[in-house]
Order: structure tokens, then C-alpha cells, then sequence
């Protein structure tokens, strides 16, 4: 009798012991609080990257299905103009969404530093939005000429086989339209909150980039790349274009 009270005894102890363990996890469980669990933040650095793609796009009647590929300089004239003219230029947007995804945390900032080829205005300012859209657009390899199937113009992201869309997969007439909302004078995408003047004589201008338009670049898979445009209704502010070695432009991004 005695061997069996002691073997009760022990069993009953070993329950004991399980249960308030099981008691210990769950309350120590339910004293982490959900916002402690999260990534470790990463370090502080920067990267620069070179343009992969760029071109101009233009409304005039003759310029619509022409493409600009391979054009030296990159033109922008007043957006709300008759006759307005955009800028594209995209860089590897997979080595920088690694990049920011790595630093998660960190406080983000942009310079787009671009070198300035002329001006025929005393000065304008430059504004800088994010091209937002459902549709892959394609640098194409002419200059001031028609383009070929599947480049990119200002009324087709390639043209002949995919109109510009928004990132929702509407379609819509041209570039323009895209980004920007004429008779508001309001921009669509995220806009930039820098718009430096360009001055006659410059050589180069640096625009300071917002975290927002950074995260948007590298985070979006509907970012596909920067618009670069003026409101002045006449300046034309031509830049150097990828395909200068010398003085193609760059992003640098630093986290903080």
C-alpha cells in the first residue's frame, strides 16, 4: 500500500510540475508585446546607381509615335504647354529595393544630380514625380524617327503591342495623362517636394529626392522608373542622357 500511495504521489507531482510550466510559457507569452518582435534594423550606408534606360517623350503632333531612345539629350518642356515634353529615366531598381529592404528602419534620403547640356530660358524649375504604371515600357534605339514596334512613344508604352496604364490596368491617351491631371495642374504620382531652379550656365543640378519618392522607387513593382518635367510654358531644359559617359546623370542614396 505504501508503494502505491508513493507512486500516486509522484505522478501527481510530475502533473503539477507540467501544468505550471505550460501556465509560466503562457503567461511569459502573453507579456511580449507584439510590437517588440520586429526585424533588427540595418546598418547605415549608401549606394549610387547609373541611369539602365531613359528617353523623351513628346505631343506634338509629328513627335506622338516617335521614339527617343537613343537621343544624346533629354528634353523637358512645359508640362502644361500645347506642345509639353517628359523625361524617363529608370536605374536597377532590384539593386536598390535590396538595398532599402536591408536597412529597414534607417531614415532614407536621394540626390538625382544631372548634367545640364543647355537651357534656352534664363531659368526654370525642375520637378520630379515617379512613374506609376501597370505597363513595361522600353527605351527603344532610335532618335527623332518613328518608332518601331514595341519602343516607347508618348501615346504607347511599346508601341503597337501596350498602351500606358495606370497601376490599376486602365488604359490612357498618352504620358501626360499618365502622371498628371492638366486642367488641376496636379500630379497623380507622388511629386517630389524639391523642384531646383536651372539657371542658364549651369553645368549641373542636384535634386534632393524625398524618402517617399526613394521608397516608391524601390518598393512599388508599379514604380517602373522617375519623371522628370517643367510648368514654365515655354523653358526647354535639355540634359545629358545615359549614353554620355562623362556626364550621365546618377542617384545616390544614403540610409541614415
Amino acid at each position: 500500500m505504501r508503494e502505491v500511495m508513493a507512486c500516486l504521489f509522484v505522478a501527481v507531482l510530475a502533473l503539477g510540475l507540467v501544468v505550471g510550466c505550460g501556465m509560466v510559457e503562457r503567461a511569459e507569452e502573453a507579456e511580449v508585446p507584439v510590437e517588440e518582435v520586429v526585424a533588427p534594423m540595418g546598418q547605415p550606408g549608401e549606394i549610387t546607381l547609373q541611369g539602365v534606360r531613359d528617353a523623351k517623350f513628346g505631343s506634338h503632333s509629328i513627335q506622338l509615335t516617335q521614339n527617343f531612345g537613343a537621343a544624346n539629350r533629354l528634353r523637358t518642356k512645359g508640362i502644361q504647354a500645347g506642345h509639353c515634353e517628359i523625361v524617363l529615366i529608370d536605374f536597377d531598381r532590384s539593386e536598390l529595393r535590396r538595398f532599402v529592404e536591408a536597412r529597414r528602419g534607417r531614415k532614407l534620403s536621394g540626390e538625382l544630380e544631372m548634367h545640364v547640356y543647355e537651357i534656352d530660358r534664363p531659368q526654370a524649375d525642375i520637378h520630379v514625380a515617379t512613374l506609376q504604371t501597370a505597363s513595361e515600357w522600353e527605351e527603344g534605339q532610335t532618335s527623332f524617327d518613328q518608332a518601331q514596334r514595341g519602343e516607347s512613344c508618348y501615346t504607347w508604352a511599346r508601341y503597337q503591342v501596350e498602351r500606358w496604364k495606370t497601376q490599376d490596368g486602365a488604359e490612357v491617351e498618352n504620358l501626360r495623362d499618365l502622371f498628371y491631371d492638366l486642367n488641376a495642374d496636379e500630379v497623380k504620382t507622388i511629386e517630389n517636394s524639391h523642384s531646383p531652379t536651372v539657371r542658364d550656365g549651369d553645368r549641373t543640378v542636384t535634386i534632393q529626392l524625398d524618402e517617399k519618392v526613394i521608397k516608391d522607387l524601390a518598393l512599388n513593382e508599379n514604380c517602373r522608373g522617375l519623371i522628370l518635367f517643367n510648368r514654365h510654358p515655354e523653358a526647354r531644359l535639355d540634359f545629358y542622357s545615359r549614353r554620355q559617359a562623362n556626364r550621365r546623370y546618377s542617384l545616390k542614396v544614403v540610409a541614415e
